[in-house]
């Protein structure tokens, strides 16, 4: 496994931890003791932190898909188009 794919995994997975814990936080007592802007922006926080989460899962099952077909057969993931490459190796 590449290091890309192991530190998109690694990202993946504090997210997730910290976002279990602001799920967890904003059902208690404290946080409806804050403000309503702040528990407004914890909120927000939550919801963007959720869209990234999944936004990262998608990046790692297209990745560990892309890594276990093409370049596990051709080695090298490039197209030429007019002389052009359309599709660079992937890089750590």
């Amino acid at each position: 496994m590449s290091n890309f794919l192991v530190r998109l995994k690694q990202e993946s997975v504090e997210i997730d931890i910290k976002l279990e814990a602001l799920t967890k936080f904003n059902k208690t007592k404290p946080f409806y003791a804050l403000s309503l802007d702040a528990q407004s922006d914890l909120t927000e926080q939550l919801y963007c932190m959720s869209q990234y989460s999944g936004i990262l899962r998608t990046r790692i099952a297209k990745a560990e898909g892309y890594y276990s077909g093409y370049i596990q057969q051709h080695n090298t993931p490039t197209a030429e188009y007019s002389g052009q490459t359309l599709i660079q190796p992937l890089s750590d």
